[in-house]
């Protein structure tokens, strides 16, 4: 496999981004507009070009026909955010540093990092440019993806708890670039995202399988002919606005499970399912062609900068798939990356790694490492165990994997646990783990049961069978107690129940077990009031309940949580309980000192009123 070499070749090229010193983008002349199509969730063995029949995807079928289609492209991470980086820097995700759907940090500002986005390169060649996204995942706040977009127009966040993130149409997301296309006189970059492939399945009427088929394969086919119509729309529309020579690229983030080895979507395990994803390019005086070489999303940065006439930037990772003449690159047997730090960083099971040259694939997931190969077993059926120069090769993968980020990351606010992929960001992790304590975890292969108990859970507790979400959740503690998600999302249960005195437990146990974040401090903190404005509780009660939350924030934020604007109005209100005014007058003033909004500053001014009231009551 020669694994080994591959990742000293990572690290050199690694090098010459460490070495940057001013690349300068040399104008090209007659600039092509540039495409660039990410369909969220797309299975490669959706399409009829990848052999599906009878097709569901006729528009991408007709550009596959006029394009190249390389049939054994994998993508750096089965995640919306960490898939994307990889697509728009062409670096690997150890090295763009968004490395989860809700990343410790955003990118970081050009200033302070040691690589350019596909955007800004082709801004600084005179482009205008814009991004046009589907799904509030991809928040500019949060991930710094909007780095050298003149528009960048989004999806608000979905409110705190919401059980999936906000979402439009495609439909909606194509009439949005079109129009802004339209005010163009130049060449333009276009990133278009669609989303709706992305569970729930939920496909407009005249596509949609009915709400019944939200969650199965019958529904998903049906958010895949709508996304292709989306794309057949958009397509339509370039030819129209007179961007028919465009240099376009339709890619998918990554795929879908569905089921196949007990996961019911993505982002957990590193099987084909989710990493092999459809890429089609299409350019002026490119001739159509099939490509079987295995290839990686890292590559369609370079690949459109080259097919449209521009310099590559020195950065590690990436290489065009066509040479300056734009016929196909000769490419060397070189492995493809991806992994996911999703499951640790949800339910602390093991981080997960893998690499695949040719057919063979090897996968690095905690104590039993994992060898498949694909010509004989396609479906990953038979996992062997790796001989003594194949773990030599996984060591090299997770060395690789723990180099450091090729900018400063400079951690923001934790987000809210909201959103259909169910991250926590609990402990605000970027790292991989050392391989000894990576081995000590359980692997996520052998918890999938573990994780549909847990979406049972989380179903029932949305739409309000409350005992029977407790009853499941309960059932996940057991059998996997160290779970913080789990006790987190039980604690919401409990507050459902209106059991607040347990629910305050259940989330001071969540963030003990590492959901370290603002959202579970404050949300034990409101549990904790909760109870002590219960008529029905004695005096002592009461006090021994404030005394735990004291307690708690003490521990909680001597563990090094970030402090956010909720959190201290949190802490104000308990100070006020306890009657302990000064304190509260200055988590106050901390609290307005942060961002906040206008729900927080009416906690705000409520606990200031009542402040002023309790100091006059107070005795002299």
């Amino acid at each position: 496999m020669h694994a080994g070499r591959w990742v000293v070749a990572l690290i050199v090229a690694a090098a010459v981004a460490l070495a940057w010193t001013g690349f300068a983008l040399r104008r090209a002349s007659a600039p092509r507009s540039v495409v660039l199509v990410t369909i969220d969730t797309l299975r490669a063995d959706r399409l009829g070009w990848y052999g599906r029949s009878p097709t569901i995807t006729p528009a991408l079928d007709a550009l596959a026909a006029r394009g190249v289609v390389f049939e054994r492209a994998w993508t750096t991470a089965p995640l919306t955010v960490p898939a994307h980086a990889s697509l728009l820097t062409g670096l690997l995700p150890p090295k763009h540093g968004l490395r989860l759907n809700r990343p410790v940090a955003p990118l970081p500002r050009v200033e302070d990092r040691r690589f350019f986005t596909l955007a800004e390169a082709l801004k600084e060649k005179g482009y205008a440019t814009g991004a046009f996204v589907s799904a509030s995942v991809l928040a500019r706040e949060e991930t710094g993806l909007d780095a050298g977009f003149d528009v960048y127009d989004e999806v608000p966040r979905a409110a705190p708890g919401v059980l999936f993130d906000n979402r439009r149409p495609g439909e909606e997301t194509v009439a949005k670039c079109l129009d802004w296309l339209k005010s163009q006189s130049g060449p333009a970059f276009v990133w278009v995202h669609l989303f709706d492939p992305h569970a729930p399945y939920d496909a407009p009427a005249g596509f949609g399988a009915g709400k019944d088929h939200a969650s199965d394969a019958t529904g998903y086919d049906a958010a895949v002919a709508y996304a292709d119509h989306c794309v057949g729309r958009l397509l339509a529309g370039l030819e129209s606005a007179g961007l028919g020579d465009a240099v376009v690229a339709v890619v998918s983030d990554h795929g879908e499970s569905l089921g196949e080895h007990g996961e019911p979507t993505h982002g957990y395990l590193l099987h084909e399912a989710t990493l092999r994803v459809p890429l089609i390019v299409s350019a002026p005086g490119l001739a159509p062609a099939r490509r079987a070489d295995v290839v990686s999303v890292v590559d369609v940065f370079s690949t459109l900068l080259s097919l449209a006439g521009h310099p590559i930037p020195p950065q590690a990772n990436q290489r065009p798939l066509f040479d300056a003449k734009s016929a196909l690159a000769e490419t060397e047997r070189r492995p493809v990356y991806a992994e996911s730090l999703y499951a640790w960083d949800s339910f602390r099971w093991a981080q997960v790694f893998a690499w695949r040259v040719g057919d063979e694939k090897l996968v690095a997931c905690g104590a039993e490492p994992m060898v498949f190969h694909l010509a004989t077993d396609p479906g990953e059926d038979r996992a062997g165990a790796p001989d003594e120069s194949q773990r030599a090769e996984l060591a090299e993968l997770t060395r690789f994997a723990r180099e450091p980020a090729l900018g400063s990351m400079t951690p923001g606010a934790t987000p809210e646990p909201s959103g259909s992929y169910w991250s926590t960001g609990s402990a605000g992790v970027n790292a991989v783990l050392p391989d000894e304590e990576n081995a000590k975890l359980p692997s996520p292969y052998d918890r999938m049961d573990v994780l549909r108990r847990l979406n049972l859970a989380r179903t029932l507790l949305s739409v309000r069978r409350n005992e029977e979400a407790l009853a499941e959740f309960d059932e996940v503690a057991r059998l996997d107690p160290a779970n913080p998600e789990s006790a987190f999302w039980r604690g919401r249960t409990l507050e459902a129940l209106k059991r607040h005195a347990e629910a305050a437990e259940s989330c001071r146990r969540a963030f003990e077990l590492g959901f370290r974040s603002p959202t579970c401090v404050a949300k034990a903190l409101a549990l904790s009031l909760i109870v002590l404005t219960r008529a029905d509780l004695s005096g002592t009660d009461k006090s021994a309940e404030s005394d735990r939350a004291d307690r708690f924030l003490a521990v909680a934020r001597g563990k090094g949580f970030r402090d956010d604007s909720q959190t201290f109005v949190m802490e104000a209100f308990l100070r006020l309980a306890r009657s302990e005014f000064d304190r509260c007058d200055e988590a106050l003033r901390r609290a307005e000192s942060l961002p906040h909004d206008a729900r927080t500053q009416g906690g705000i001014d409520q606990c200031r009123e009542d402040l002023v009231k309790a100091r006059e009551q107070a005795p002299k």
